[in-house]
């Protein structure tokens, strides 16, 4: 293996390009080794100086970095403060060349979702770019999995870069990016991380390939998905358990517990005592005193698999909180 654009691409990744673009209907895409890497590699070739990246102040660490890689000037907004991105646009949109907004679609940290066509109508107004990191909500949002376009019922053209990655719902290991032909012809012979970088390997591409087949012939599984997560959801608001701003039906699920020798604490006794499996999300990742438990949700799971986990978190924190 060495660098895509000097020795080719083997067939399953041509393959996987060509199933991404068909199953969450996209003009082209591009593989990258990883999600990290597709962020940071994208975000810092499409912008540059005299430009301006107007972002989430909790966007992900690879978001971040790639901004940062840019050159572009970056102000950040409030989290999912629509009205606060357009304050910002509003006063100084004239003096950049190009603007480029980037949002995720499920929060990883927090488990709630942008407004998303409110942020379609600032690029459009706006004339800016929109960038949608789908890390978490591709395969486990909308009603057939297919993401954030299909949850808020957006056009996908609506969207100029929607990121994905295999880690998560593909069960594989790499990163894609999913744009017009125009912008995944010039990420193939611009970003670094695809130009410099060795391309994804046949095994990774195969895998991610298959676990597309399977979403597309079994569209039930993201029904399911959503209604165990519903579920889980309901569960922790009826025991009182400090769910923060997490959308119902999302993927993650978190607890607010408060410090990070707190949050540890717990995350060592569910899985020493009931061998439950959840990490803790501590400083510096998240705010001290906002430390959580984070939860993935799986199709795999049952209604008494997430009771039984629910009941336990009920029972290890109980003399800590008042009810």
């Amino acid at each position: 293996m060495s660098s895509s654009p000097i020795v080719g691409q083997n067939i399953v990744n041509t393959e996987l390009e060509a199933a991404l673009c068909n199953h969450f209907d996209a003009e082209a895409s591009i593989l990258y080794v990883g999600g990290w890497v597709a962020n940071v590699s994208t975000i810092s070739t499409l912008v540059g100086k005299g430009d301006l990246i107007l972002c989430d102040i909790l966007n992900h660490n690879s978001c971040v970095n790639g901004q940062r890689l840019s050159g572009a000037s970056i102000l950040a907004f409030p989290h999912n403060d629509v009205e606060a991105a357009e304050r910002i646009l509003k006063s100084i949109r004239h003096k950049y060349r190009r603007v480029l907004i980037v949002i995720e679609g499920v929060y990883s940290m927090d488990g709630d979702v942008p407004d998303l066509p409110a942020f379609v109508r600032l690029k459009k107004e706006y004339k800016c770019i929109l960038f949608l990191d789908e890390a978490h909500s591709f395969g486990t949002m909308g009603k057939t999995g297919k993401g954030m376009c299909e949850y808020f019922d957006v056009p996908t053209t609506d969207i100029d870069v929607r990121m994905g990655t295999m880690s998560k719902a593909l069960g594989s290991v790499g990163g894609f990016i999913l744009g017009s032909q125009t912008m995944v012809q010039y990420l193939k012979y611009s970003s670094g991380g695809f130009v410099y970088s060795v391309g994804l390997g046949p095994a990774n591409a195969g895998a991610a390939l298959k676990s597309l087949e399977l979403m597309a012939l079994e569209p039930q599984r993201a029904t399911r998905l959503q209604e165990l997560s519903a579920f889980f959801y309901d569960a922790c608001v009826e025991s009182k358990l400090d769910v923060g701003t997490n959308v119902r039906g999302a993927c993650v699920v978190v607890v607010y517990i408060g410090s990070t020798v707190e949050t540890a604490r717990l995350s060592m006794m569910l899985s020493e005592q009931d061998k439950i499996n959840v990490k803790p999300i501590v400083h510096p990742a998240v705010e001290e005193g906002k430390c959580r438990l984070r939860f993935f949700i799986s199709y795999l799971h049952t209604e008494e698999d997430l009771k039984r986990a629910v009941a336990a978190l009920v029972r290890i924190t109980t003399p800590n909180r008042r009810l």
